[in-house]
């Protein structure tokens, strides 16, 4: 089960603590063209900090909830290879957006899977607070 940030605050946290024993996660970046933590693309300085503030939404979170023995952490991805990524024209993708990723190649969705899987795991009981950024290397945050 996972948690937006506009889903859980202090008032209902303990709703969620007396039914859901594990992580919560963020999905904090939805897919864009351009990254927008990196501030990159028609975003701006808004886009950035909203999810500066997603973040530290993130964190403050954490330290509350850890209380109720749940973790909250956030997951950034980078490119994904979603429909509307491979929307973006082949020429694009190969001369302007692969080139700025470390690895040479999109994100699967099964990977971004694997974060969220092990971040609800008990193996990952320690994490929270934490930010997962999954972009092959392209920025860090």
């Amino acid at each position: 089960m996972h948690f937006d940030a506009c889903n859980i605050d202090r008032m209902s946290l303990p709703f969620v603590a007396s039914r859901y024993k594990k992580a919560m996660h963020n999905p904090l970046l939805k897919p864009h063209r351009q990254p927008a933590i990196k501030g990159a693309g028609g975003f701006g300085g808004g886009g950035v900090a909203a999810k500066a503030g997603e973040l530290g939404f993130t964190k403050a979170l954490a330290q509350e909830a850890a209380r109720s023995g749940i973790t909250v952490n956030a997951i950034c991805p980078g490119y994904i290879n979603t429909e509307m990524v491979q929307a973006v024209p082949k020429d694009v993708l190969e001369k302007s957006i692969l080139p700025q990723i470390p690895i040479g190649r999109l994100g699967e969705p099964e990977e971004i899977a694997r974060c969220v899987i092990f971040l609800t795991s008990d193996d990952a009981g320690l994490i929270t607070g934490a930010t997962i950024t999954a972009n092959g290397g392209q920025y860090f945050t």
